[in-house]
């Protein structure tokens, strides 16, 4: 599936340094190398389509916020095992 930025030239899921996005928060450890990704907030950001099933494979992601897009179909399975989602 494809999920795109309708304010942005480029897709969401290219290719590039994830943790540069606007919107996404990354931890880093001791030497500054990214270790994972812990917050996604993304509202009012036009995006459209279904939610990734993808988003489910970030166990470190703590916050998720995705309001006031055109996002359609239901919440992936995957997301409902974030245990550290809040």
């Amino acid at each position: 599936s494809s999920w795109s930025n309708n304010l942005a030239q480029d897709d969401f899921t290219a290719t590039r340094e994830v943790c540069g996005w606007d919107g996404v928060r990354c931890a880093y450890d001791y030497t500054s190398n990214m270790t994972h990704v812990t917050e996604i907030k993304l509202p009012s950001n036009g995006l459209t389509g279904p939610i990734p099933k993808e988003i489910g494979f970030l166990p470190y992601l703590t916050k998720l916020d995705l309001a006031d897009n055109e996002i359609v179909g239901t919440i992936p399975e995957e997301i409902y095992n974030l245990q550290n989602l809040r």
